[in-house]
């Protein structure tokens, strides 16, 4: 049985990606916040392993990948949906950068870029030949104004899928990400909810992450649009 690693695994998209997963017999590290949705989650499979953890706390995040370490002789893919674009009560959006309080622009740097850097950098020796890492970027058809937080995490980590890339061949790791447009998550129809129908669904996500999973292309920021043909397009917009 093949291992993943899901960050964000309680997240509408990372839901969709760890059944595409269990579908195709992995084994599923599936890292998340929520306690309450973790052991929902596990309870779907025993393929499932659910790791509580704050990826904003970066002790927790090092701590983390030491247990993996210890307890994991092999891993066959990473995928990294974590991200903070919202609280429970508001969409953090729409804010001046100079707005927003240095515990949401670290947040949101550490759970979306600064946390999966490290978390690889440890496990790479733990990648066999032939694996994979996903990251999920986004299209931001409007811009990073307002968001510049998020837009940052983002935007550095195609960066981070490009350079990686690069370094990660020889070891015949590949490293991709998908760059979805607005998604019909919960999250989105709570606040944004006249804004539904140029969204796309989260099972596409899903079944290309998988296309990237089991390829061999490497390198790659896969944009995905509601009626538009797949493409690759670096920092699209």
């Amino acid at each position: 049985m093949k291992t993943a690693i899901v960050t964000g695994a309680t997240s509408d998209i990372g839901q969709a990606i760890i059944s595409e997963l269990l579908t195709n017999n992995y084994q599923v590290i599936a890292i998340g916040r929520d306690e309450n949705k973790l052991n929902l989650l596990q309870n779907l499979s025993t393929a499932i392993v659910a790791k509580k953890i704050d990826l904003s706390d970066l002790s927790a995040t090092i701590q983390l990948a030491n247990e993996l370490l210890t307890n994991y002789t092999k891993i066959d893919t990473f995928i990294h949906c974590a991200a903070i674009w919202h609280t429970e009560e508001s969409v953090l959006a729409g804010i001046d950068y100079c707005d927003f309080s240095e515990k949401q622009v670290l947040d949101t740097l550490n759970v979306g870029l600064v946390s999966p850097m490290l978390l690889i950098r440890a496990l790479i020796p733990k990648f066999v030949v032939n694996s994979s890492i996903i990251f999920l970027t986004g299209t931001f058809s409007n811009g990073g104004k307002g968001w510049i937080p998020y837009f940052v995490s983002k935007r550095a980590t195609e960066d981070l899928v490009i350079g990686l890339s690069d370094e990660l061949k020889t070891k015949h790791i590949t490293v991709n990400a998908i760059s979805p447009a607005d998604t019909n998550t919960a999250a989105y129809r709570k606040f944004f909810p006249n804004d539904l129908e140029g969204t796309i669904d989260t099972k596409s996500i899903a079944s290309e992450t998988m296309t990237l999973v089991d390829g061999l292309e490497t390198g790659i920021v896969r944009v995905l649009r509601k009626n538009v043909p797949t493409h690759d397009l670096f920092h699209s917009n």
